[in-house]
């Protein structure tokens, strides 16, 4: 089936044309083929509905494929946006699925107003569906720092209605309500050691089967404060699979457009244009280079509409892109085209409310949050590292790092005194590039073929523009003798140059060349778990511990019948709820859910 689906995405892309990542069905076989490929929907397990200016949102995403309700991998890219009631997006996030999970988080600034907001969930391929079944909830924040409240003030003051009853029977009453509907409904049970706990201690938190290998699936567990005020509600994944149970594909004939879905990664588009006409050009190429990046340029070319793609779909640690037109085309230019947000006319936000009897509330919580962001620095989460494909030009390489050498004042004084296999000339037109010698054995050996030129991981057309450049900058230069093969094109070996400060692209300014702001995915990261022991405690005794948010694992993968896991409560008293949510393997929503006392 995966393999089936992949056939019949390259078949869409082939000849595509692309407006804002759409394609045009242009017959009724393409018709087919469209309809053929399984529509997605999202979930996401968010750990909070009320925030706080100071805290972070954390959120797991699972994209699952309608056919089945099991994870799907169609789409490699999903979106999340926080968006408020005038229609403003205040957060947009990329994120990378990995077989159909996600993951990430952002963090609520002091300059977002208290307001009423709603979380998005897609994917680009979901756009051709009914845009009601986008994930969608709502959030409310508050932001004690600004003095303007009128988006959430109640005016009347009678807020009897709006706090909780956490009392000890409620409780009890809840922890028995749900463990009679774990037996009934779910495939896993949670159990803690005791119910009760007093601040700073271990929390044992046991992840039992109750269906064997059943319940084998992905799950996020989040452990948090119950708010004494009352919040939006918040989906699960039993509600949200009963509210929207398929996503179909929106039928249409030819010469309709639809989004293709990014399936093989990141999608980047844009358009090549006549500079005097402003007009579409065809069948040029493109080339893409991101800032750093040691994977070779990627290769497009415009199709009769003068538009142009590049999946990206290995990891980088650049945020920009040069694109340009090949063979340093002056009459041309390249025009990127930005991604779109979602329709929001249609969305109806809830009405969270306070006043001034949540006062002291409100007061307390904003204390703890500035005490915690204080202390950051102490319990830092970690980004977890990114593996970088290793540089495609081969292993038959030479790198000569400069601080080795004596320092020259000129890039031709390198390549005449360190360098070997490679030299400074002129071609035919008195232009100055670069020369690498290639394999006598080779069939373009001395035919006057040009490198491959790198700087940077860009691309370079221009070697007169590397030949000027100061060579104090220069770090080192890696030089191979082999051939490269772009399609047509023949380069006669490869010259990749790193510079000192990386900011060798601040000197192409051709009209051929754009400077393009990638809209990167957010990277996973490892989260920090407070742990108390004697051990360390003279070094956490004199930290203060106000976490609102006790834990948030986005990734436990359950493959056995049991697994426990430990983590520490904090100086916050309250009542907390554990939730767990995710999707059985066979695609069964899971649901769980348990309360916890600190005192």
């Amino acid at each position: 089936m995966k393999k089936h689906m992949f056939k019949l995405v390259m078949i869409l892309l082939m000849g595509s044309n692309i407006v804002y990542g759409q394609h045009i069905l242009t017959n009724h076989s393409d018709v087919k083929k469209y309809v053929d490929i399984p529509q997605e929907r999202i979930f996401v397990h968010h750990n909070a509905s009320l925030l706080f200016a100071g805290e972070y949102l954390y959120y797991k995403m699972y994209c699952l494929s309608t056919d089945t309700n099991t994870l799907s991998h169609t789409s490699k890219i999903a979106y999340i946006e926080l968006v408020g009631e005038g229609g403003e997006r205040i957060i947009k996030n990329k994120i990378k699925l990995t077989e159909g999970l996600g993951q990430g988080e952002f963090f609520i600034p002091t300059s977002v107003p208290s307001g009423n907001y709603k979380l998005l969930g897609n994917t680009q391929w979901m756009r051709n569906g009914d845009k009601n079944h986008f994930f969608h909830t709502d959030i409310a924040i508050i932001n004690p720092y600004q003095g303007n409240q009128e988006n959430i003030l109640a005016l009347n003051t009678n807020t009897d209605e709006s706090f909780k009853t956490n009392s000890a029977n409620g409780l009890d009453a809840l922890i028995e309500d749900r463990v009679t509907k774990n037996n009934l409904l779910d495939h896993i049970a949670l159990s803690t050691n005791t119910q009760t706990f007093s601040k700073r201690s271990p929390v044992s938190l046991s992840v039992k089967s109750l269906k064997e290998d059943l319940s084998h699936g992905s799950y996020s567990i989040s452990v948090r404060k119950i708010d004494a005020i009352k919040t939006p509600s918040m989906h699960n994944t039993f509600s949200y699979s009963a509210l929207y149970k398929s996503n179909d594909i929106k039928l249409g004939g030819v010469g309709t457009h639809i989004y293709l879905p990014e399936s093989k990664g990141e999608m980047v588009y844009g358009t090549v244009v006549n500079i005097e006409t402003n007009l579409p050009v065809a069948k040029k190429k493109v080339v893409m280079s991101i800032l750093g990046n040691k994977n070779k340029p990627a290769v497009a070319y415009t199709n009769s509409e003068g538009l142009f793609y590049f999946y990206i779909d290995v990891n980088y640690n650049g945020a920009k892109a040069i694109l340009q037109v090949f063979e340093e085309d002056y009459q041309h230019k390249v025009v990127m085209n930005t991604h779109q947000s979602l329709d929001y006319s249609d969305l109806t936000f809830n009405e969270f409310k306070i006043n001034s009897k949540m006062k002291d509330l409100i007061q307390q919580r904003s204390v703890y949050n500035q005490i915690q962001n204080g202390y950051f620095s102490v319990k830092p989460d970690t980004v977890k590292t990114i593996t970088l494909p290793e540089p495609f030009y081969g292993g038959r390489q030479k790198t000569y790092n400069l601080d080795d050498y004596t320092s020259f004042d000129s890039v031709e004084g390198i390549m005449l005194e360190i360098i070997n296999h490679a030299w400074t000339t002129k071609d035919k037109n008195g232009n100055p590039v670069f020369i690498v010698r290639g394999h006598e054995f080779n069939p373009y050996y001395e035919l006057g073929l040009l490198p491959l030129l790198l700087v940077d991981g860009i691309y370079v057309q221009n070697h007169e523009t590397v030949i000027n450049y100061n060579a104090k900058d220069i770090k080192n230069v890696t030089i191979s003798k082999d051939d490269y093969y772009d399609g047509t094109t023949v380069y006669k070996g490869i010259m990749n140059i790193e510079t000192k400060t990386g900011e060798f692209h601040k000197v192409l300014n051709e009209s051929y060349i754009s400077h393009v702001d990638l809209f990167s995915p957010e990277l996973k990261k490892d989260y920090f778990h407070q742990t108390y022991s004697e051990l360390t405690k003279n070094e956490t005794d004199r930290i203060p511990d106000f976490r609102q948010q006790l834990l948030w694992m986005p990734e436990l993968i359950f493959n056995q019948d049991e697994t426990t896991i430990t983590f520490f409560t904090s100086d916050n008293k309250g009542d907390y709820e554990i939730s767990l949510e995710g999707f059985t393997d066979s695609g069964k929503p899971v649901s769980v859910k348990k309360m916890i006392r600190v005192e």
